[in-house]
């Protein structure tokens, strides 16, 4: 699946800082529930456990119902596109898509569980967002309540980047809380047993189980790297937990694959637990950043850049005045370890990195034109909007390339064509007035430039880490690769972010 941000958001960084911090103020609980151990399992015995985790772990779960006042013509607002590849479980799958103008109301349902005896419950961020702002009504029903509008709940705070929402529960005098216990997401395999109870479509604390298929997915717009499972899960699911056989939450079910059965995806619970925190402490939650454009590290990018490592992260832009920037961190620079820890992707260094407490020092173990070497970072807070080299107004001049000249010579062996980059250009894509490269004019599709996703507009600044100013020298450092080991490293600039790319010309 595709990269986009985190393999474990467990907060763990400083180690001793975190754990004494868990220590000295426990918000939640973690003591094993009395799920009994049946040793020497056969059939019955099977069937005995998961009854029994059953019986003990749902009254822990809720059933969330939210209601949002919207002005509307047509078709709800989702928060998403309905043809996202996931689907977020949120939303009244009635709703007309056409209509007048007026008030009505959006309901949404779906699950959480409690926290702690204060009455704070844990869900999704779209369960009580589901049309891009905090719902105006949150209502909480625990297992066999089946009549009644549930318990009031307010919005204490909310984490789009995690998807995790926290409540606290108005009122609930005279309700004995039965609380979940919060398990280590780090410690599970692949086919570990686990369930998942929610409200799936209304169907109020249905239990359904599986196995642990996959760690480490990724989700679009979702800053985590998720537990893929095969226990089955709804719409109405979102918010609920995912829980090991010990009876503790592992995991906090979000997304499903719409095109499949049986693949659905949850946070993982170590994830949550420094968002849980800060949202109780404080309502929002701030992240460290270096201010950098990064790529997952590939076989062939590493031996171009002779790093001696299996994984890490390609470091294809550094924001000028940034952390990285001012730490000295440079693009080719591949990223293995931050504190100490491996890095095997890309979003595992922002996840890793997001968990640093503001105004400490990362320690960043890096190569450097194949030289390991170490850098300290001091991390800040990253904006509220961390997109580097947003693009500007599109009010150049429309001058416009011709598929002529030296630069269409390249199509047959790259698959783009490369035009001089002019001051029209410059300023047509709000580029800086000194910016050195040559324009990619064209692309064939399906070439090689196509499937490395190279667009026309790019700007193509370096060749095999060489400087390129015009089409010619352009022609020259591709010529020479087609000569020698036949790969093209470029860097690629668009919206005054660079990125790195490889192109094989073996392959042609």
């Amino acid at each position: 699946m595709n990269l986009s941000f985190a393999k474990f958001v467990a907060f763990l960084f400083p180690t001793l800082f975190l754990v004494s911090a868990i220590a000295a103020k426990p918000y939640w609980n973690e003591d094993l529930p009395a799920v009994k151990k049946v040793p020497g399992l056969d059939a019955d015995q099977m069937d005995q456990l998961f009854t029994n985790l059953a019986e003990v772990t749902s009254p822990t779960v809720v059933n969330i119902f939210s209601t949002s006042k919207v002005q509307s013509g047509g078709r709800q607002m989702r928060g998403m596109d309905p043809d996202d590849f996931f689907n977020f479980f949120f939303g009244n799958p009635f709703d007309m898509p056409f209509g007048q103008p007026i008030e009505r109301e959006s309901k949404a349902l779906g699950s959480g569980f409690v926290l702690n005896s204060d009455g704070y419950v844990i869900t999704n961020s779209h369960v009580v967002r589901p049309v891009g702002r905090n719902a105006d009504d949150v209502r909480i029903k625990f297992i066999g309540e089946k009549r009644g509008e549930g318990l009031a709940a307010k919005i204490v705070g909310v984490d789009p980047s995690t998807d995790v929402a926290l409540l606290k529960l108005k009122s609930h005098t005279g309700k004995s809380l039965k609380v979940a216990s919060l398990g280590n997401s780090d410690d599970l395999k692949v086919g570990n047993w686990v369930i998942a109870i929610g409200n799936p479509y209304g169907h109020a604390h249905s239990v359904t189980q599986g196995i642990v298929s996959a760690l480490g997915r990724n989700i679009p717009e979702i800053n985590a790297e998720f537990i893929q499972t095969s226990a089955s899960i709804n719409p109405g699911n979102s918010g609920g937990p995912l829980i090991n056989l010990k009876g503790q939450v592992v995991g906090i079910n979000t997304a499903i694959d719409p095109r499949a059965q049986g693949i659905g995806f949850a946070i993982p619970i170590n994830t949550a637990k420094n968002v849980i925190r800060q949202l109780i402490e404080k309502g929002e939650v701030s992240r460290g950043w270096l201010g950098v454009a990064i790529a997952d590290l590939t076989p062939d990018v590493a031996k171009q850049l002779q790093v001696d490592a299996p994984e890490g992260a390609l470091i294809q832009h550094v924001e000028k005045g940034q952390p990285a920037d001012k730490a000295g961190i440079r693009v080719y620079d591949v990223v293995t370890e931050v504190n100490g820890k491996q890095i095997a992707s890309a979003s595992e260094l922002i996840t890793y990195v997001s968990q640093v407490p503001i105004g400490q020092k990362a320690k960043l173990h890096i190569f450097r034109d194949g030289k390991p070497l170490d850098i300290f970072v001091t991390v800040e807070q990253r904006p509220a909007d961390n997109k580097i080299g947003r693009r500007g107004d599109d009010n150049g001049d429309d001058e416009q390339p011709t598929r002529q000249g030296p630069g269409a010579d390249l199509a047959g062996k790259t698959g783009m064509v490369l035009v001089e980059l002019t001051d029209q250009f410059r300023r047509k894509g709000n580029l800086p007035s000194g910016t050195k490269g040559v324009l990619v004019q064209h692309v064939l599709p399906y070439s090689l430039a196509y499937q490395a996703q190279i667009r026309p507009g790019d700007v193509i600044s370096e060749i095999n880490r060489k400087a390129v100013s015009s089409v010619k020298m352009a022609e020259k450092e591709i010529d020479t690769s087609l000569k020698k080991e036949k790969k093209l490293l470029l860097r690629v600039v668009r919206n005054q972010e660079s990125r790195i790319v490889l192109l094989d010309l073996s392959e042609r």
